[in-house]
C-alpha cells in the first residue's frame, strides 16, 4: 500500500534529530539499516553517518544514473516499464541496496527535485524494505517552487521517519528537536557557502568539458555526494556513488581484502576505493576518502590511526591518481566531513584546469596537507 503526502509547508524537523532518534532506536534493537539515494543525493546518507553509525549503517550509495541503478540490482525491465521516477524502480533499490549485507532496513528515493515556473507539483517516491520481507511506499508532492536544497532535507527527514513510523506505530513516535524551514536552509555557515561555492564551479566545470564523476566515501560519509548534488544541473554530471563504512563492503565493491590488511586508513585503500568505483562507471573522475575523523576507531583493521587521519584520492581516468594525507585538528564531525569535502572537489576543479597536474594547494591547507603520491 502507498501513501501519499503533499507537502504544504516549509517546516518540519531537522534529518539530524530524526537520524539521531533512528539510530539509537536501531542499536538497541540490534537493527542495520541501508540506503539507495536518487534525487536525495547523499542527503539521507550525510545525516545518517553520525558519531556512533557504524553500528547499525555499514553501506549506502548514490545513483544518478540509468546504468548505476541498474548496476545496484533494478531489472532493466522495471525501468523500461515504468520509468526511472516510479514507485516500482523505488521499492527494487530499496530492497537491492538491502540485500547487500542482508541489513533489517532499505531505504530509497527517486524523483525530480528541480524547481519548475510551471505550478505543476512533482512527485517523488519513497520506497521502503524490512527484515520482515515487507516493503511499502510513500508518495510525495513537492511544491512546484520548493528549493532543491529544502526538498533534499524534506525527503531525508520524511524517510527516516518512515522507519521509525515502522518501528513504534505512528502514534508513538515522539521526534523532539528544533524545526526547519526555508530561511534556515539559506542562513548556511560560512563554511557551508564556501563548499557551495566550490561544488558551483566544479559542476560548471564537469558540464563544460562533459566530463562525468563518481564518489566512493568512508569517513565523509555522503557529505562529497550531498554537495555536488546540491548543485542545479547535478544529474548531467554525477554518476553515482558509494558509502562503505565496513571494509567487507568495500570489498565487495572491488576493493581488495589484502590491500586492507594492514589497516583501511590508508593511501592504498583510498587509491583502491577509487579505482574501484572507476570500474563500476563510465565516469571520467573518481573521489575517494577514506580515514578516522573526531574519535578513535577500535575495529579491527582500523585501530592505531590518530583521529583526524584522513586520505584523499582523485583519479582522473588515464591520468596518474593524486593521493592525499591530511592530518587534521579535531573538531565536530560535520564541520570535518565539510572541511574535507571542500578540499576535494577543490582538487577536482585544479586537475581539470591544470593538465600538467601542478596542482596549487590552497593556503589554508600548507601546514596539514601532505601529497603522498602521484601515481
Amino acid at each position: 500500500m502507498f501513501m501519499e503526502k503533499v507537502l504544504s509547508t516549509l517546516e518540519f524537523n531537522s534529518g539530524k534529530v530524526v537520524a539521531e532518534t533512528l539510530l539509537r532506536e536501531l542499536v538497541n534493537r540490534n537493527l542495520t539499516i541501508s540506503v539507495a539515494e536518487g534525487c536525495s543525493g547523499g542527503s539521507i546518507l550525510d545525516s545518517l553517518t553520525i558519531p556512533g553509525a557504524t553500528k547499525s549503517f555499514h553501506v549506502g550509495g548514490v545513483f544518478y544514473s540509468r546504468r548505476s541503478k541498474i548496476n545496484l540490482g533494478v531489472p532493466e525491465e522495471i525501468i523500461d516499464c515504468y520509468g526511472e521516477y516510479s514507485m516500482e524502480t523505488a521499492l527494487h533499490m530499496a530492497q537491492a541496496v538491502q540485500k547487500i549485507n542482508n541489513d533489517s532496513f532499505g531505504i530509497a528515493t527517486v524523483g525530480n527535485i528541480e524547481p519548475t515556473n510551471d505550478l505543476n507539483p512533482r512527485q517523488i517516491y519513497l520506497g521502503f524494505s524490512s527484515y520482515d520481507s515487507k516493503q511499502w511506499g510513500e508518495i510525495v508532492t513537492l511544491p512546484s517552487l520548493t528549493p532543491r536544497l529544502l526538498a533534499k532535507k524534506q525527503i531525508t527527514y520524511l524517510s527516516l521517519e518512515n522507519v521509525l513510523f515502522y518501528l513504534f506505530g505512528k502514534d508513538n513516535v515522539n521526534i523532539s528537536g528544533h524545526t526547519l524551514n526555508a530561511a534556515m536552509v539559506t542562513s548556511s555557515s560560512a563554511e557551508e557557502k564556501q563548499l557551495s561555492k566550490i561544488s558551483q564551479t566544479l559542476v560548471n566545470k564537469l558540464r563544460g568539458y562533459n566530463l562525468k564523476i563518481s564518489t566512493m566515501e568512508s569517513c565523509t560519509g555522503g557529505a562529497i555526494a550531498n554537495a555536488i548534488t546540491d548543485i542545479s544541473g547535478a544529474s548531467n554530471v554525477y554518476d553515482s556513488g558509494w558509502v562503505a563504512y565496513d571494509e567487507n563492503i568495500k570489498a565487495q565493491l572491488g576493493v581488495p581484502l589484502l590491500t586492507m590488511s594492514h589497516g583501511v586508513y590508508t593511501e592504498k585503500v583510498s587509491l583502491e576505493m577509487a579505482r574501484a568505483i572507476l570500474n563500476k562507471t563510465d565516469s571520467d573522475i573518481a573521489i575517494a576518502t577514506t580515514g578516522t575523523m573526531d574519535t578513535m576507531d577500535t575495529r579491527p583493521f582500523h585501530n592505531d590511526t590518530s583521529p583526524g587521519t584522513v586520505f584523499i584520492t582523485v583519479f582522473y581516468r588515464n591520468r596518474k591518481p593524486l593521493v592525499c594525507k591530511l592530518n587534521l585538528r579535531v573538531k565536530s564531525r560535520e564541520q570535518m566531513k565539510i572541511e574535507i569535502a571542500s578540499l576535494a572537489l577543490e582538487l577536482v576543479i585544479q586537475m581539470i584546469e591544470k593538465s600538467e597536474m601542478k596542482l596549487l594547494v590552497p593556503r589554508q591547507w600548507d601546514n596539514n596537507f601532505i601529497v603522498v603520491s602521484r601515481g
